[in-house]
């Protein structure tokens, strides 16, 4: 591969951070000597907060707790709880000792769950909630490495019994007391722990979501990560660590938030902790100037918005209506005139303040990545005030290949390689990437690192993109999505799903075809703003969704927004026909990752009837038979 093709860093960009560990990062946090807290949540309607010294302190003694119960250096620690300082503290005390760490979503599957721990061998898992809990007393009995389960709910008196005879059941809050004792007998054992600490050495193991086979276990030492994350917002300028609030909004086992959580304590930002579900509520109570989130969350808000509008009547709803379409037609980085200025300045003070006020007050900037966003969002939030700086990475990456920067943010890209970061295109058209951010391998399977990793340290993302002019990456679809049509053809349908989900009306699309002669879209609408709209035409009377799915009305505005995402694309690749769905999508029932994309696999055999039936009414319809299109 030649020098021309390998993409870096912009010139001015801010040097790569190098040689850091994640204790060290918390070490660093105290040395700032903030008197804001570094961790809040809110526990049964109770803020609770550490500052970094506290959260050290706390740290350190559970780190010599789990020492004194036997776990050595380099075992492994499976963590099944929900996001929160509990979790940082044991994080944090794992990095101390020397311990790696495996964090996994709470809504993992039973299977997996147990699959992990057998892999790793894992001497303890640290469980929190019903359904995590649930899951481990179910097989706690035949994983026979576990010395330790520790119960880390906030309300618990004692140990949860798991029914195992050969493990010992603790609890957190305990653990955390009986680390006071030990240190107070080895007072020099925090600086002895941190002196045997690599850069090198394997911080964590995130396993990927399986959407096919098991899942693999991404090995990312303690320089991956604090690369990854320090680097990152060293280079996003305009941040003020003194002011900066950040909400923790994603799961910890999401390496994104994982990252931007470790760069957020060492730069001395607050930490309020939120869930999706709660977002709400949980970003006023938090006042972020600054939060992670994948696209979805942002179409929520914007949805949010848009159903509050619906709900206006007379002048407001109309001062609404030119506001939100205001909005709607800015491009970031596009220089409004003196009459859309002017314009702007006005929706401002009638409107967009108060959807500022509604996400906390003080947004500035949300980091954005996970999956696609359509550049709508992106134009639509920067119109108000708030940037939204998508970027692109894998867990395999630490995250962070390449993202946008406030002084160079062009919608619709996941903007230029992070500094330190090299970055490539194959003659597929597969994007390749190198440097201190690429994972050591995958656990135990030197197979599938050998395939993911190349003998020239070229990292295969299985991502599909290419460079524009100005060096912004714009990602079009990922390998395995896209399919083949009985003609030979393969469709990409990643971007036809974007622009079908950036409409409110649109909760999740799936575009299918595979060995048809045509696409077809499945359309899961949202339900409430839906039934908003229909509201606005006249109908009001709440009929059933599936007399709703069926009105003329409804045919005519889904049919609309699937012409929209035909747009600009051959016409062997439109899709012919849609099905509207009642369907939820959820974690729970294996249609969506944890990271809230559709599994295509699972989603289309689930709906294989619909799809089948839907091809049989358009080639009806199109008055052709199969074999002629």
């Amino acid at each position: 591969m030649s020098r021309r093709d390998i993409h870096i860093a912009p010139p001015g960009s801010a040097d790569p951070v190098l040689g850091r560990t994640l204790a060290g990062l918390l070490d660093e946090a105290c040395s700032l000597d903030r008197s804001t807290p570094a961790v809040a949540e809110r526990i049964s309607g109770k803020e609770v907060s550490l500052s970094a010294r506290e959260l050290r302190i706390r740290s350190d003694q559970l780190a010599g707790a789990l020492l004194h119960h036997g776990l050595e250096r380099g075992d492994r620690v499976v963590l099944c709880m929900p996001p929160g300082i509990a979790f940082t503290i044991i994080d944090f005390a794992c990095q101390i000792a020397g311990i790696i760490d495996i964090p996994l979503y709470e809504s993992c599957r039973e299977e997996d769950l147990a699959f992990i721990i057998d892999e790793t061998e894992a001497a303890m898992t640290c469980v929190g909630g019903q359904e995590a809990s649930a899951k481990m007393a179910r097989i706690a009995k035949r994983r026979t490495s576990l010395k330790l389960i520790m119960t880390t709910d906030h309300d618990a008196q004692s140990p949860t019994d798991f029914g195992a005879d050969h493990v010992l059941n603790i609890l957190f809050q305990d653990e955390v007391e009986h680390g006071k004792d030990i240190l107070k007998r080895s007072p020099g054992l925090p600086a002895e722990l941190r002196s045997k600490i690599k850069s090198n050495d394997i911080a964590t193991l995130i396993y990927t979501s399986g959407t096919t086979g098991k899942p693999k276990g991404v090995q990312l030492t303690q320089e991956n990560i604090s690369f990854n994350g320090m680097t990152g917002f060293a280079d996003i300028r305009g941040l003020n660590d003194e002011t900066e609030v950040a909400m923790s909004l994603l799961p910890l086992a999401h390496v994104f938030q994982r990252t931007m959580h470790y760069a957020s304590i060492a730069h001395g930002w607050p930490i309020h902790f939120a869930t999706p579900a709660e977002l709400k509520d949980g970003i006023r109570w938090a006042r972020p100037t600054i939060f992670a989130a994948v696209p979805r969350v942002l179409e929520k808000i914007r949805e949010g918005i848009s159903i509050a509008g619906s709900q206006r009547t007379g002048l407001e709803r109309k001062i609404f209506d030119w506001s939100m379409a205001l909005a709607e037609k800015q491009e970031i980085g596009r220089k409004p005139g003196l009459i859309e200025a002017l314009q702007l300045k006005i929706a401002d003070t009638l409107v967009y303040s108060k959807w500022r006020a509604a996400v906390g007050g003080q947004l500035k900037v949300v980091v954005c990545g996970g999956a696609a966003l359509n550049p709508k969002i992106a134009n639509f939030f920067s119109a108000w005030g708030v940037d939204v700086l998508q970027g692109f990475g894998l867990t395999e990456t630490s995250t962070i290949v390449t993202f946008n920067r406030k002084r160079r943010n062009r919608a619709g890209t996941v903007g230029h390689p992070l500094p330190g970061v090299e970055v490539a295109i194959a003659e597929d058209g597969e994007i390749l990437t190198r440097g201190p951010h690429v994972t050591s391998g995958y656990y135990n399977r030197p197979d599938a690192t050998r395939e993911a990793i190349d003998e020239d340290g070229w990292f295969h993302t299985g991502d599909i993109g290419e460079f524009d002019d100005d060096g912004f990456l714009i990602i079009t679809d990922r390998k395995k999505n896209l399919f083949k049509l009985s003609t030979g053809r393969y469709i990409a349908p990643q971007p036809m799903e974007m622009v079908l989900t950036s409409d409110p009306l649109v909760n999740h699309a799936l575009i299918t075809g595979i060995e048809k002669k045509f696409p077809i879209a499945l359309i899961f609408p949202e339900e409430t703003t839906l039934r908003n709209w229909i509201k606005s035409k006249g109908i009001r009377n709440n009929p059933p969704l599936e007399e709703v799915f069926a009105h003329p009305l409804v045919i005519e505005k889904y049919q609309q927004l699937l012409d929209i995402a035909n747009t600009d694309v051959a016409e062997f690749h439109r899709a012919k026909a849609f099905k509207l769905i009642d369907h939820d999508l959820t974690v729970e029932n294996g249609m969506l990752t944890p990271t809230m994309k559709v599994r295509r696999t699972a989603t289309s055999q689930q709906f294989k009837t619909e799809i089948e039936l839907t091809y049989t009414n358009a080639l009806r319809d199109l008055g052709r038979n199969d074999l002629d299109i």
